[in-house]
């Protein structure tokens, strides 16, 4: 189970490290240009960003669990 998950979970830590990046440059960019007012719609769009992340991915992980497992094949003797 894990050697599938952990490269997945790679893929989304390196994800979630640029997408922090990203608001925090939006962040101060923000605060340098004295519009602070603006700092809520930044935080709300963020959040309804990982809502949408993590109900995506609630729908693949319990689709996936009703959909059929394909069975493996016994692998024949090699001839000679």
């Amino acid at each position: 189970m894990w050697d599938d998950a952990f490269p997945s979970f790679l893929i989304g830590l390196r994800e979630g490290l640029e997408a922090g990046l990203v608001v925090s440059l939006l962040v101060a960019t923000l605060v340098r240009a004295k519009a602070r007012s603006r700092l809520p719609h930044v935080w709300t769009e963020v959040l309804a960003a990982v809502a949408l992340g993590m109900s995506f991915g609630a729908v693949l992980t319990f689709t996936a669990a009703f959909c059929p497992r394909p069975r493996r094949r016994a692998s024949a003797a090699p001839s000679a």
